[in-house]
């Protein structure tokens, strides 16, 4: 998944098949250390009050594209859910959390 704001011009293997593993390829283009940090904050808050997890520190940065693992995303469905105790569709709940913590990082919650 791309992130929406991002449009590469150039363009880059994904999959790194030279060793005996693939490995993944993905671009570092945020550093959360240099970000706004009250935007930093909240979604420090979101991760912490609807994940109810401690978001990774590696001082490295935020992805702009990552890969996706099916069963990951619904334990990240059913923790939106959960904390706000609803069966609407989960997508309407990502938008009344927006409105609650004001932003949302797809990525380091993704990822935490």
């Amino acid at each position: 998944m791309w992130d929406s704001d991002l449009l590469p011009v150039k363009a880059w293997l994904l999959l790194d098949d030279h060793q005996e593993t693939i490995q993944h390829k993905f671009a570092l283009l945020q550093h959360n250390q240099y970000g706004n940090a009250h935007i930093v904050s909240k979604w420090v808050e979101w991760i912490h009050s609807v994940l109810a997890v401690e978001p990774p520190r590696n001082n490295e940065g935020i992805p702009h594209h990552m890969w996706f693992k099916q069963e990951h995303l619904k334990s990240f469905k059913d923790k939106v859910e959960n904390y706000f105790e609803s069966d609407e569709n989960w997508l309407l709940l990502m938008m009344h959390s927006a409105n609650q913590f004001e932003t949302f990082s797809e990525y380091w919650s993704y990822v935490s």
